[in-house]
């Protein structure tokens, strides 16, 4: 289930490169202008002009074979690339007002756009429109709608979905439950999110390391250590070694709680793992540290690094500056820097 999913994922992936606009404006403008190209010829032979219905769109057999509903799908995902959401629902609004059908694909890129917004009020709309269409979510599209509500911090109308989902005959994957995990998580309830774990096992549905390492981070977000390292003999015990991910949102919690000597102990317990600490691991530390005052234990973790092999960076250099400028050590400064 979860590989068939991948097959598909690419549905469901917002870019978190937003900020990269500049390397990508030549691309979008280029993927625009070929887009007006085609469509003006497709246009131009449609059957859906002067407001009329798209035979193509809404011949069963032919279903998902529309080059303009194709076009448009792969031009909201651009704009979703490209940080351009708002003009999702324009686009989407212009291939409907021209009598064309959405697809799924279509869908499921439109509640993505949505929920980058902010706008969850409007998911239970879509999941009409889908209907009035006669058309069924698979389970790419019910786990966009899922992650909608989770992020709303509405667990209750998520989990309506999530049994609509299964009356449906659509199997949830490792992803639907991995979501669901997380919006119990965002709800500050680790608790019910262990309950989603169970439900997992009793269902014949394998958990993935995201699954635990969202859970584990639902665990130190309400400080439970304990629970959290619980977490982490589950993994093993289920043939899954922890990764940087689990260790680093341990070692972050553990600086938090001003523990940064446990925080600096997971270094070595990732050592006789065999995975290697990276550079959050080693800055997580410095910073618990250097929160606590104890700037020698800090610069003797700056020198750790370098035996690790694992180069500082800015932030760690940043961090330390800031820790001695706070307490007036400059002189110490300088020994930082050379480093």
């Amino acid at each position: 289930m979860e590989a068939a999913e991948n097959n598909h994922s690419e549905r469901t992936k917002l870019s978190d490169n937003g900020k990269e606009r500049t390397e990508r404006d030549d691309h979008f403008q280029n993927s625009s202008s070929k887009f007006a190209k085609s469509e003006s010829k497709l246009l131009s032979s449609s059957k859906c002009r002067d407001g009329s219905i798209c035979a193509q769109c809404f011949d069963n057999s032919n279903q998902g074979r529309c080059r303009i509903v194709h076009s448009r799908t792969k031009m909201m995902k651009l704009l979703i690339e490209k940080g351009e959401v708002k003009e999702v629902q324009s686009v989407f609004d212009g291939l409907v007002g021209e009598g064309h059908r959405p697809s799924l694909v279509t869908f499921t890129t439109l509640v993505c756009a949505l929920t980058a917004q902010k706008r969850y009020k409007q998911l239970k709309s879509v999941m009409s429109r889908i209907a009035e269409y006669g058309m069924k979510p698979d389970v790419i599209l019910y786990n966009a709608i899922l992650n909608g509500f989770c992020q709303a911090r509405e667990i209750d109308k998520a989990m309506d979905i999530f049994r609509k989902m299964k009356q449906s005959g659509c199997s949830p994957t490792t992803s639907t439950f991995n979501t669901i995990i997380k919006g119990y998580g965002i709800l500050g309830q680790p608790e019910e999110a262990s309950k989603v774990l169970k439900m997992m096992h009793e269902t014949n549905v394998k958990p993935n390391i995201r699954t635990y390492n969202i859970l584990i981070n639902a665990w130190c977000a309400k400080n439970n250590l304990t629970e959290a390292r619980k977490v982490m003999s589950k993994m093993r015990a289920s043939d899954i070694l922890p990764d940087a991910v689990s260790y680093n949102t341990l070692a972050k919690a553990y600086a938090q709680s001003g523990e940064a000597y446990k925080a600096e102990k997971l270094v070595i317990e990732m050592q006789n793992e065999y995975l290697r600490p990276n550079e959050r691991t080693c800055g997580i530390v410095i910073n618990g540290y250097c929160k606590e005052g104890r700037m020698d234990d800090a610069l003797r973790v700056l020198y750790r690094m370098i035996d690790l092999e694992v180069p500082p960076n800015l932030v760690v250099f940043n961090t330390l500056v800031k820790g001695y400028t706070d307490r007036l050590h400059f002189a110490r400064i300088d020994e930082v820097l050379e480093n």
